[in-house]
């Protein structure tokens, strides 16, 4: 053991292995009986519940040796009884943009516990954290988050990812910096020079063909995830409405079969209409399943690989539905295809459109804005030749009707 080290930083200790020196995490006995795991410092649990080689802090370093202090204070911040067991232990030093969004996330948590915000706004918030924010910028001070700084990480987002993915991370990183010089820690806010442009991606102009989706990627599909493709057509919904819809929202009444659920990303109310097929088999999965879902809970299951067979479980989140899509996607259309999962709600827009049905309608079953927000409409109705076509007949309705009102004048004033 490294001399004195423990002594320096208490509930923490270095050896000397063939890595070198690492630190690990030391609990006393008297943390020990309150019930303290390394769960509750930040440590992940191995498979068979074992603890010793995840309480690994790291390479003897500067860095272990700051996180060390932070897991140290906490330590001692619970044995005083000044810290409840269970929250989670500082990440960052004082004064990081890390140590900030901390305190924003605990805003945030606060304000889905009230109701202010819907669950899908807060994780969104926490993964964008963890997938990107975190790893460029979570250790910075606000001194270092210049606007040449920022420029770079949005370059490098850029090289890295889509345009989406670098709209909403920056977008995201905006929000806190103006939240923060609203708290009076920053005196200027980088963004709000104009030099740090975060354009909109190009709204994406691709949909699914019906004969596509039905007739060739639900056939390719496991039987859950076609099950969720086959919801999607059916009621224009998200992926992630679509898998993680619960037994209990699966309703009829005397015209029929329905969905009544609320969108997870915004909330709104959604109600759709369902065939007989979809829903006697979605009835028919659930009954088949080896084990009790609750009436609120996802019943469409994945099976995931373990050391011993398999399980199923739900999506866990868009991420985990988007991998299973993209492989039977390039099983059926070779791996050029871009298209995604979403895009099958442009295709729903489409034919409820071209069918003749109002903004408010369509809106309605997607259970969107688009009949207040034209930028959404564009982005749900991208341009087709069917479209044109339509448009064009119409315009022939229209000068039919506009021709009869001028002869309709002319007749009234020889009259």
């Amino acid at each position: 053991m490294a001399k004195g080290s423990s002594a320096k930083i208490p509930y923490t200790l270095t050896r000397i292995g063939k890595h070198g020196e690492v630190r690990y995490l030391h609990l006393s006995a008297a943390l020990k009986r309150q019930g303290v795991t390394p769960l509750d410092l930040g440590m992940k649990k191995l498979v068979r519940g074992e603890w010793k080689p995840t309480t690994i802090i790291g390479r003897e370093n500067a860095e272990t040796r700051i996180k060390a202090r932070q897991i140290s204070a906490r330590c001692a911040a619970i044995a005083s009884g000044d810290s409840p067991i269970g929250l989670r232990p500082l990440d960052y030093e004082r004064g990081t943009f890390g140590h900030f969004f901390e305190k924003f996330r605990a805003r945030q948590e606060e304000r889905l516990r009230r109701g202010e915000i819907k669950e899908r706004t807060y994780s969104e918030w926490v993964e964008l954290w963890n997938a990107h924010i975190k790893r460029e910028i979570g250790s910075k001070t606000f001194d270092e988050l210049t606007i040449d700084c920022l420029i770079k990480v949005k370059e490098r987002l850029e090289d890295n990812h889509s345009h989406s993915v670098r709209h909403k991370v920056m977008a995201r990183i905006a929000q806190l910096m103006k939240s923060a010089k609203a708290r009076g820690l920053i005196s200027e806010n980088p963004f709000a020079s104009g030099d740090i442009p975060n354009p909109t991606p190009q709204r994406r102009k691709q949909f699914w063909l019906p004969s596509e989706w039905t007739g060739q990627l639900i056939p390719a599909a496991p039987p859950a995830l076609a099950l969720v493709m086959r919801i999607m057509y059916e009621t224009a919904r998200n992926p992630v409405d679509a898998h993680q819809l619960p037994r209990g929202a699966l309703c009829r009444d005397a015209h029929g079969p329905y969905i009544d659920r609320a969108r997870e990303k915004t909330g709104a109310e959604g109600m759709q209409e369902i065939s007989e097929q979809l829903y006697a088999d979605l009835i028919a999965y659930h009954e088949a399943l080896p084990f009790d879902v609750l009436p609120n809970q996802p019943f469409l299951m994945r099976p995931v690989a373990r050391t011993r067979g398999s399980r199923l479980q739900p999506w866990k989140d868009e991420s985990e539905f988007a991998k299973d899509f993209r492989r039977v996607r390039e099983a059926v259309f070779g791996k050029d295809e871009t298209r995604t999962a979403k895009d099958i709600r442009k295709t729903a827009n489409l034919e409820m459109k071209l069918g003749g049905a109002e903004a408010t309608e369509r809106a309605a079953l997607m259970a969107n804005a688009l009949h207040k927000n034209q930028s959404l409409d564009q982005t749900y109705t991208p341009a087709t030749l069917a479209l044109a076509r339509k448009a064009n007949a119409t315009r022939q309705e229209g000068r039919n009707a506009l021709e009869n009102w001028v002869r309709t004048e002319n007749e009234q004033k020889t009259a």
